[in-house]
């Protein structure tokens, strides 16, 4: 095979096939990705990496590429091995390029024969023998080399001046620059304004909307257009202002006027008369108004002035030593009150002033003394109170007999949000950690979050009798459960919190089914119907592996074929001796009912097996109804509620939860309680209305056995 580069695509082309050859060939251990295998060495044994490498996408990369045969035109190369300097380059025939030499001086490139070829100037190649002049415009010296200059006597033409003012004629020549006194502009927008741009071409502004002015913004850019309009006119001594959102507008003068807002902010010039004052409203804007005169009182307005005067005034009220001149819608007397107390303002007193009941001392006893209540009036304490400074910190505090200058100090100044105040052995300082500003809910306590105190977010009891334990009886809800009446009763878990078990109210069953073959011992009653139903105990035929015990239901192979298990019918009631009682129990079905094999699961509380319950409560599963999903039923008496779940039947093993009282059914699957419970409706109460436990699988359609598996029952019934 053979490899050609390719200048065009910078890769090698391969053309050709491979050789052939035998031997045993060895390499190095490792190589670099993409190096092109060379020869190591002359055995032809050795390989090795090389500097070059051949990319996946045929790119080769070499410090050079050494060719022994030019690459020909075809190829994209030149076919040439060497050059002279001057030589020239050109194609004298298809795909064949050839070197013309340089031709000597003053030959002219020429085409000879339809080829390139170097001539004399003189000869074939047409060269130019004489110049000649136009005069009074053009000179020439003549000869195959002429001198080309302009004449000296030219005098210009009709379109151009050859010195001075462009005086007639249009302008049809590149635009003017700034520099040379024009706009560097080949355009104008009408009404625009032309900016300045240093030595640049003049911008123009776009012009304005009506009635907005052109502002500066500053040295260092253009000027633009303000937002807001203006009037195009005033009136003499008018006030602009701004009558909305970038508007400006004239306000109307007025003679004698003060400039106010009304209560929407807007100004308004409000004229007054002689003596009238501005009056503020909270209610609405300020207004012009005149002072009105009171009892014994005339008013005078004047320009510029107001003059109040008292009219009249009858004889003082005050008639004995002491008494205070005040007033309440008259002028009043208030009697001197007596010694020791002072006079305070109270606003319910007929005067607006009273004297205190109690008294105050007249002089001051011992120094360092205060004022202090005895109940009565005030008199001056006991203890003294320093009356220096003392060292900055220092708090005020008693020694037994005065108040004096603590020992310890308290921090001058108040710290970070949250911080109290702790001893550090000599002194009060803040906390570290900061606390809580505000009490929560109440029952929350102090806790740690790593770095401050916060409060918790579950609440605990806020009192305890001994022997109480602490139990979550909610979500963040911590409640005491007091010591059980009896000795040595356990605690134990109701389904819902825990409790202490009470053996005169409480009772307790479970099943595992491992106590053999025999479902009577157990209480169970089996009940079957058609060819190979069955109900096995702990059969090995049907045993699940990990599973203690199971009863294994069989429908056999009769399209109606059926099997189920019931306790007595007489087990339970749900009267006003009940509190609660919950069922729970695990199980499986070994397929699911379809429209071939179609079958109905019942699993539950109830009384009778091969059709729905008379008095109960179950789960109900069927393919043919709610799409599969399981459905939730109570009776009484016959008559039913039924209601759809979302949640559809599995072959998985599964828990199944009834929780009864004698007002709410509740339905739970795997731990979750199902869509549309719980049920309120058609519950069996009453001492008629009597069940016990119900499991059974009824076929109605098909040939292939069906299998429902229970694994374990388990049930709590509490007392009143």
């Amino acid at each position: 095979m053979t490899l050609k580069f390719n200048p065009f695509t910078n890769k090698l082309d391969i053309t050709g096939t491979s050789g052939s050859g035998s031997g045993d060939v060895s390499g190095p251990g490792s190589s670099t990705d993409n190096a092109i295998v060379r020869w190591d060495g002359t055995s032809g044994t050795l390989i090795q990496n090389s500097v070059a490498t051949l990319s996946d996408t045929g790119d080769i990369l070499a410090n050079s590429i050494d060719l022994t045969v030019p690459v020909d035109e075809t190829d994209g190369g030149t076919g040439q091995s060497a050059y002279t300097t001057g030589d020239i380059l050109y194609a004298s025939g298809v795909n064949t390029l050839t070197v013309l030499p340089i031709g000597s001086a003053t030959q002219v490139l020429t085409v000879t024969g339809g080829l390139p070829s170097w001539q004399p100037s003189s000869g074939g190649g047409g060269g130019v023998t004489s110049v000649n002049g136009t005069a009074g415009r053009i000179t020439s010296t003549g000869g195959a080399t002429p001198v080309i200059d302009i004449d000296a006597a030219y005098v210009g033409q009709a379109s151009i001046t050859t010195l001075g003012t462009i005086s007639t004629g249009t302008w049809n020549g590149s635009t003017i620059d700034v520099a040379h006194g024009g706009t560097g502009r080949t355009t104008l927008t009408n009404h625009g304004v032309l900016v300045g741009a240093a030595a640049g071409a003049i911008t123009q502004l776009a012009t304005g909307s009506a009635g907005q002015v052109l502002q500066s913004a500053g040295a260092a850019a253009d000027p633009t257009y303000s937002t807001a309009t203006y009037p195009s006119t005033t009136t003499i001594s008018q006030i602009l202002y701004s009558s909305s959102n970038n508007v400006v507008a004239g306000l109307a003068t007025a003679n004698r006027a003060v400039l106010t807002t009304n209560s929407t902010g807007v100004p308004v010039l409000t004229a007054l008369t002689d003596g009238q004052i501005i009056i503020g409203s909270t209610a609405g804007a300020p207004a012009a108004a005149s002072l009105t005169a009171g009892s014994n009182i005339t008013i005078t307005p004047g320009s510029n002035t107001i003059t109040i005067a008292a009219t009249g005034g009858g004889a003082s009220p005050l008639t004995t030593k002491g008494d205070i001149f005040t007033f309440s819608t008259v002028d009043a007397r208030l009697p001197v009150g007596a010694n020791g107390t002072i006079l305070t303002a109270d606003s319910t007193a007929t005067t607006g002033n009273k004297w205190t009941t109690a008294t105050f001392p007249s002089t001051a006893t011992g120094t360092g003394k205060v004022l202090i209540a005895d109940g009565t009036n005030w008199v001056a304490s006991t203890p003294t109170f320093p009356n220096a400074s003392a060292t900055s910190g220092k708090f005020i505090q008693s020694d037994g007999t005065n108040w004096v200058a603590s020992t310890p100090t308290l921090p001058t100044t108040a710290g970070a949000a949250g911080k109290i105040l702790r001893s550090d052995g000599t002194n009060y300082v803040e906390s570290t950690p900061t606390y809580p500003n505000s009490a929560t809910s109440t029952g929350t306590i102090l806790r740690a979050d790593g770095t401050n105190w916060v409060a918790s977010t579950a609440t605990y009891p806020n009192t305890a009798t001994t022997g109480d334990l602490i139990y979550g009886s909610a979500s963040n809800t911590y409640s005491n459960l007091s010591i059980p009446t009896n000795t040595g009763v356990p605690l134990s878990y109701n389904g819902t919190n825990v409790v202490w078990y009470d053996p005169t109210k409480v009772s307790y069953y479970h099943d595992d089914f491992i106590t053999g073959n025999n479902l009577s011992l157990l209480g169970w009653n089996s009940s079957t119907s058609g060819t190979g139903a069955a109900v096995n105990l702990n059969n090995t035929t049907n045993f699940t592996s990990g599973k203690i015990g199971l009863i294994n239901m069989l429908t056999g192979t009769d399209t109606t074929g059926r099997a189920g298990v019931i306790t007595d019918a007489t087990n339970f009631v749900l009267d006003s001796a009940i509190d609660y009682m919950d069922l729970m129990f695990s199980g499986k079905v070994s397929a699911l009912s379809d429209g071939t094999d179609t079958y109905t699961l019942r699993l539950g509380y109830g009384e009778t097996n091969g059709a729905a319950a008379v008095d109960g409560m179950y789960f109900e599963y069927t393919n043919g109804v709610n799409s599969g999903n399981w459905q939730i039923v109570t009776a009484s008496n016959s008559t039913r509620t039924t209601n759809n779940t979302s949640t559809a039947a599995t072959t998985n093993w599964t828990v199944y939860r009834i929780k009864a009282t004698s007002t709410s059914i509740n339905f739970y699957i795997d731990g979750s309680e199902v869509a549309n419970s719980p049920i309120s409706t058609n519950i069996p109460t009453g001492t008629s209305r009597t069940f016990g436990f119900k499991f059974e699988i009824v076929k109605s359609a098909g040939t292939t056995q069906r299998v429902f598996s229970l694994d374990w029952v388990s049930h709590y019934k509490k007392l009143v």
